[in-house]
């Protein structure tokens, strides 16, 4: 047994409505015509926040100071082949080894300062550093 339902034309469907509106793809345009750039002042654009831009300081910082670490490493090659008689290989693998010693400080630093918080780890830090 046959109802008569009223089918809505596209004219009288006002967008958004309709039966496939909830689905996820019915609000996104088709994947061939590129989105739009916002212009400026369009509250869409993500401004430059002072939080942006104090995580760019940060890292910034970060790469100088690991190139800084690269350069006190080279400075020491030197003094450590005279002083340990060591073969070229094993000057690579000390240098190398220096980095992967920064990377596993600095994954033992984040778990120690999620157990006992980051002023108590930053003091153990300074701790060992000057012994």
């Amino acid at each position: 047994m046959a109802t008569d339902v009223p089918v809505p034309t596209p004219a009288s469907t006002p967008p958004g409505d309709g039966p496939l509106a909830s689905t996820p793809l019915a609000s996104t345009p088709l994947a061939s015509t590129p989105p739009a750039a916002a212009p400026p002042g369009d509250p869409r654009r993500h401004p430059m926040t002072r939080t942006l831009v104090a995580v760019g300081i940060v890292i910034m910082l970060a790469g100088v100071l690991f190139g800084y670490d690269q350069g006190v490493i080279s400075g020491a090659l030197d003094g450590i082949k005279k002083d340990f008689n060591v073969s070229t290989f094993l000057l690579e693998v000390i240098t190398s080894w220096v980095t992967l010693g920064a990377m596993g400080g600095a994954l033992v630093a984040g778990a120690l300062a999620d157990r006992l918080g980051r002023r108590l780890t930053i003091l153990l830090a300074s701790v060992l550093f000057t012994a």
